[in-house]
C-alpha cells in the first residue's frame, strides 16, 4: 500500500512541478538521474540490512539487530553526505552531459545543494524503514509513509513551490522535509524497541 501511495504521490508532485514550466521538468529529470546513484547505494544497504535484521530478530538476537541498525545507519548517512556533496561540487560538468541551457544549469546547481539534505533523510529511511519491516513492524512505517508523502511532500511542494513562489527549490525543500520527517519518525520507533514485540519467531 505504501509503495502505491508513494508512486501516486510522485505523479502528483511531477504535475505540480509541470506548472513551473518545461525548464523545471527538465531540471528535475536531469538532477534525479544524477542523484539516483546516491539513492541506489542507500537502497542496497537498506535492503541488505532488512535481511539481516529479519534473521537476527527471528533468532531472538535483538541487541545485535539493534546495534547493526545503528552501525549501518551511520555508514549510510556518511556515504550519502559524501557522495551528494561530490555531486554538488561537480554539478555543472555533470549537468552539461545533458544540457547547456544556462537556466537549467543554474537551477540544477541549486537543487544539488538542497539534495544533500534530501539524501540525509533518504539514508535514514532506507535503513530505518527496512529495519522495521525486517523485524515484522510493518503497519507503523506504512502509516507514516502515507501521511508524510501526502502532507510533507505534496502539500508543501504546492505551498512552497507554487503559492510562495520558491519554484523548483521550494519543491526540493518539501522533498527534504518529507524524507527527514519519515526518517526521524522511523528512528524514534526503532530506538523505542517496540518493534521487538512485532517479531515473528
Amino acid at each position: 500500500v505504501s509503495s502505491i501511495s508513494y508512486s501516486l504521490s510522485q505523479v502528483v508532485s511531477t504535475s505540480i512541478i509541470a506548472i513551473l514550466g518545461t525548464s523545471a521538468i527538465s531540471t528535475k529529470i536531469y538532477v534525479s538521474n544524477i542523484v539516483f546513484y546516491v539513492y541506489v547505494f542507500g537502497l542496497s544497504l537498506g535492503t541488505s540490512t532488512s535481511l539481516f535484521i529479519g534473521w537476527l530478530s527471528g533468532a531472538g538476537k535483538y541487541e545485535q539487530a539493534y546495534r547493526l541498525n545503528l552501525q549501518n545507519l551511520k555508514l549510510t548517512i556518511c556515504m550519502n553526505v559524501f557522495l551528494s556533496f561530490c555531486i554538488y561540487l561537480f554539478s555543472e560538468p555533470l549537468l552539461r552531459l545533458f544540457t547547456s541551457d544556462p537556466v537549467i544549469l543554474q537551477m540544477g546547481h541549486t537543487l544539488m545543494l538542497l539534495d544533500i539534505f534530501v539524501e540525509i533523510g533518504r539514508g535514514f529511511n532506507h535503513i530505518e524503514e527496512n529495519s522495521l519491516r525486517g523485524s515484522g513492524d510493518v503497519v507503523y512505517p506504512m502509516v507514516i509513509s502515507i501521511f508524510s508523502c501526502w502532507t510533507m511532500s505534496i502539500l508543501f511542494s504546492y505551498l512552497l513551490g507554487i503559492r510562495l513562489g520558491f519554484g523548483l527549490a521550494g519543491c526540493w525543500i518539501a522533498f527534504a522535509m518529507d524524507e527527514l520527517f519519515r526518517g526521524t519518525a522511523y528512528l524514534i520507533r526503532w530506538k523505542s524497541r517496540k518493534w521487538m514485540n512485532k517479531t515473528v519467531a
